[in-house]
Order: structure tokens, then sequence, then C-alpha cells
């Protein structure tokens, strides 16, 4: 209440703290995460001849949050050739995720924590990104994906619908049964078509848009 502004990450936050704190709208101001500029520009024609078809990419540490076991569910002998690609979870839980994996006859290949270097290159590699959020404020990996050519198949909460526009298949979390069937429409469905749009979409977020934007705010709060 004492402040002239109050800097958020999505629409999303912005309500979800106006209504909490009962602050004036005016207070607020939007400013979205960004990728980098070298994303933006990424050439996704090429990125389709590395892809590995029927790879879905989890990355997220809080893999709970992340809606891990709702994914695993989701493709639990799934019919199509399917190999599932999580990076995040800590080494400690290893264990417990792998066997969950063998139970449900998913293959996979597990990792912890990964720099962002290390998750563009499986970003590249991978056909889907799916982290079926059960909160989240923002997703910023979900644009990254996006740039690297990925199919995106995520949850309709918090600030994803924000980041991703158009693209992607967007279904109610824990909820298994829809994200399956999202998953299969994202696999028969081609987005080669899509990349202009995409790189017009992708500009809104990319570094140089936010610091400007920054720049914006800023300077009608001063």
């Amino acid at each position: 209440h004492l402040s002239k502004c109050i800097i958020v990450n999505s629409e999303y936050s912005k309500k979800k703290l106006q209504h909490h704190y009962h602050c004036k709208e005016s207070l607020f101001k939007v400013l979205h995460k960004g990728i980098e500029n070298k994303l933006v520009t990424f050439n996704r024609e090429n990125a389709l001849q590395k892809k590995i078809p029927g790879s879905i990419l989890f990355v997220k540490t809080d893999f709970v949050l992340g809606g891990l076991f709702n994914l695993i569910e989701a493709i639990e002998n799934i019919d199509c050739k399917t190999i599932l690609l999580i990076a995040g979870p800590a080494a400690k839980h290893h264990k417990m995720i792998e066997s969950l994996l063998s139970k449900a006859n998913i293959s996979y290949e597990l990792f912890d924590y990964m720099p962002p270097d290390k998750v563009y290159e499986k970003m590249e590699r991978s056909e889907i990104f799916c982290v079926p959020s059960r909160q989240e404020a923002f997703g910023v990996a979900n644009l990254e994906a996006i740039a690297m050519g990925c199919k995106i198949v995520s949850t309709n909460i918090g600030g994803i619908p924000e980041a991703v526009g158009c693209y992607a298949w967007l279904v109610e979390p824990d909820n298994p049964v829809a994200l399956r069937n999202a998953l299969l429409k994202a696999k028969d469905t081609s987005i080669e078509n899509d990349w202009d749009e995409i790189t017009r979409h992708l500009n809104h977020f990319s570094s140089t848009a936010v610091v400007l934007r920054f720049k914006e705010i800023l300077e009608a709060c001063l």
C-alpha cells in the first residue's frame, strides 16, 4: 500500500495479489519474464531434423507441483512409441520415480539439475514439452521450449496461457485422461507452418522487449 509501483510477472499474479492485499489496480505493472534473443531467432526448421519421434520432455525441480505423476499416468501403456525425458528432480527421488516409470511400462531418461544450455539441447531434440503444472505464476520454460521447436502440452492454470498464447494444447490440472488426449493430438499435429507466427509471439518476450518494458515502467513510476 505504501509502494508507488508493484511489478509482477503475469496478469495472473497481478489479479492474485490485488485480490489478496486489496491494493489499487493502478499500482500493479506487468513485466513478463523473457527469453534470450538467440532463442527468438533460433532456426526451428533445422531443429525438426533433430527431433526424436515420440519424445516428451519434462523439466521441473519440484516435480510434484509440476505434475509429473499425472504425466506418468497419462502415458502409461500408451499405444504409440514414447520416451519420457525427465530433468530436474533431485537424485534422492530418482529411485522412487524410476519405480513408477517401470511399473507404467514407460521408456525414459532421468536427470537431476541441468544448466540452461543442457536443457536447451534436450528441448531441441524433443518433440513435445510437457510440464502439466498444478500451479504456475508464468511458466517461462514453455516459451523456451516453443522457441526450440517443441509442441507444448500443459495446463490452463496461472500464467501459462499468457506465456503460450494459442501455441499449445492446454488441459485442466490433475486430469490424466485429458492430458493423454492432448498429447496424442499434439503428436498427430504439425506446427511447421506456424513458425512465422510463433516468432512474432516470441518477440514479445525477447530480452530486448523485456528491458524496454522495464524502462517504460520505471519512467512511468518515477
